[in-house]
């Protein structure tokens, strides 16, 4: 494994600003993973899916028992004098015996699961760190240490979830289904028909969400790295923070990012960029009659109103965040008027 990990990209090769990032070959990494789970869990994970066959075999066993008995004890004892309860306490107790193994299977599912999960994370870290001690020291300076330490905290723990439970619930769903089926067609044929109907309406609509959901996961990872990261660096770097008074800006930058990730995991999913911007004012531009609207036009107007109204050019330069004054005199637009006007006041004065 660890040499398959030294071919995968790290943390920081993400895609550009406003790109979506997007997952390629999903089955191909879930057999990877698959791989490396079996490789040493492979009577473990057997062992699971037994116990997660018999558990659901003895739910339905129970459900499928209030159609025998209604019909073969109660209705019956309904219509005798003096009717003999023998019978259906045997009964009972055979679907308690039923839940009592489908209890038992569960515990051994559960404590199974907790045994191979912390196992496979505990390899994976291992190669994970194994793999970090190859990189060069070029990765390390390219990387924000927090994303790096993003994988080790929030990715294994989202790979701990699909190992523990997501992949378990994916077999057990589908052992229920498969005998739920069977059961719904021994019952009631015509019932069967306007489930299935409905079951595939709600199959549709939870694809459509889940693809939604799915697409924009990975920007709310990225963003959280980014968190993680700077609270790294700032914790530390609070030394040089604290000497340099530098405190309101590392909340303003903080607050910045934090915003990012609550961001991400509201529509539309993405903060709002550059382009987008421009593309903003652009419709707009193009709803009121004008053509070529772009930001940079009211910035320009606005320094050039500035200076009409007799604000000095070094104040407009430090209103518009400029390092030199020849980029500020390109953003403003000199009237001749204006300069013919002061000439003649300050050549009487």
């Amino acid at each position: 494994m660890a040499e398959r990990v030294q071919q995968v990209k790290g943390p920081g090769a993400r895609p550009p600003r406003g790109v979506k990032p997007q997952v390629k070959n999903p089955m191909k990494i879930f057999t990877r993973i698959m791989k490396y789970v079996l490789k040493d869990y492979t009577v473990h994970c057997i062992a699971v899916v037994i116990a997660i066959f018999v558990n659901v075999l003895a739910n339905v066993q129970g459900t499928m028992f209030m159609k025998t008995l209604i019909d073969g004890y109660i209705t019956p004892m309904l219509t005798q004098p003096d009717p003999d309860f023998g019978p259906l306490l045997h009964a009972i107790l055979r679907v308690a015996g039923f839940y009592g193994i489908g209890i038992v299977a569960a515990f051994v599912q559960n404590r199974t699961m907790i045994y191979v999960s912390q196992g496979t994370l505990r390899n994976l870290r291992n190669d994970l760190f194994g793999n970090m001690e190859k990189l060069p020291i070029k990765y390390f300076d390219t990387h924000a240490h927090g994303d790096i330490m993003s994988i080790y905290t929030n990715d294994i723990d989202t790979l701990r979830q699909m190992v523990s439970q997501s992949i378990p619930q994916i077999i057990n769903s589908g052992f229920t289904i498969i005998s739920v089926f069977v059961s719904m067609l021994i019952l009631n044929i015509p019932l069967t028909v306007v489930t299935m109907i409905m079951v595939a309406i709600m199959i549709f609509g939870t694809k459509k969400a889940a693809g939604q959901s799915g697409k924009y996961f990975l920007e709310q990872q990225k963003n959280l790295g980014k968190v993680n990261g700077y609270i790294e660096e700032m914790m530390n770097g609070q030394k040089v923070v604290k000497v340099f008074c530098h405190e309101e800006e590392s909340k303003a930058e903080f607050k910045e990012l934090n915003e990012a990730l609550f961001v991400s995991s509201r529509k539309p999913y993405q903060r709002l960029t550059k382009a987008g911007i421009q593309n903003i004012f652009r419709n707009i531009g193009k709803k009121s009659g004008v053509e070529k609207v772009h930001p940079h036009r009211f910035r320009r107007t606005a320094a050039t109103d500035l200076l009409r109204a007799g604000m000095p050019l070094e104040e407009v330069k430090e209103y518009l965040g400029h390092e030199k004054i020849d980029t500020t005199m390109i953003y403003c637009t000199v009237n001749q008027d204006n300069i013919k006007n002061s000439h003649q006041r300050y050549m009487s004065a």
